[in-house]
């Protein structure tokens, strides 16, 4: 049976290091040299999203459905295009994860997104009251694709807001690119509004089912890992 792994956080709260770890971890497991180990994150999809075959796949009511509220509410700004990015390679990730095990001959997959439908569902935070969210999650339900989403394995990095802004400003590629031009004050702002959507959109997956498991203690990663091993393969 596949597994699905999905990590969300605020920005700066580590989801793509642990992400690629953990990736690494199941690589050079012997224990699982039956499975397939999927990593995908924005880098690794970006250039197979804009391909005409696969977008003219993707592109269904669905996900049209998604952009057309999203832009009802929002001003047509540089900003907006990127969140509309944001929201669409998180849903691409599914469409990918429902093509692969489609044209698998096993199902032996283990998948690990970094940013998958949790965190790009923040970006409608703004937008999305919580009849919209709850209406959006029953739409997912009955996706063929997007269905997968909800026999996820969700882990929420808990971390303090000056803690991440701090990661942040150590990091290579810094701010989030849409924030970048935002003062301090906006930035805050953001990071508040991100951590306040994660709390909201939880509250609606537990209703639907969907595994959640929050992580506060990134001292070990080798016992968080053996932690996850246990808990999917319950």
């Amino acid at each position: 049976m596949y597994k699905i792994i999905e990590f969300t956080g605020v920005p700066g709260s580590g989801k793509s290091y642990i992400s690629q770890e953990l990736t690494k971890y199941f690589i050079n497991s012997s224990e699982y040299d039956e499975w397939e180990i999927i990593y995908l994150n924005f880098k690794k999809i970006n250039k197979d999203f804009y391909k005409f075959k696969n977008l003219y796949n993707f592109f269904d009511i669905f996900i049209i459905k998604i952009i057309f509220t999203y832009l009802y509410h929002e001003k047509f700004t540089k900003r907006s295009i990127t969140s509309i990015k944001t929201i669409l390679l998180g849903y691409y990730k599914y469409f990918l994860v429902g093509r692969l095990l489609n044209e698998s001959h096993h199902d032996k997959h283990i998948f690990i997104i970094d940013e998958g439908i949790l965190h790009v569902n923040n970006q409608l935070f703004s937008v999305f009251n919580y009849r919209k969210i709850n209406s959006l999650f029953r739409r997912i339900k009955l996706h063929k694709v997007y269905k997968y989403y909800l026999t996820s394995y969700n882990y929420i990095i808990e971390m303090n807001i000056n803690d991440a802004i701090i990661n942040i400003l150590n990091r290579e590629s810094g701010w989030p690119y849409a924030w970048r031009n935002f003062n301090n004050s906006e930035k805050l702002k953001e990071m508040q509004k991100m951590e306040n959507s994660i709390l909201f959109n939880q509250s609606i997956l537990i209703d639907y089912g969907v595994k959640l498991k929050k992580i506060n203690d990134l001292e070990s990663l080798e016992k968080l890992f053996k932690n996850i091993s246990k808990e999917i393969f319950v």
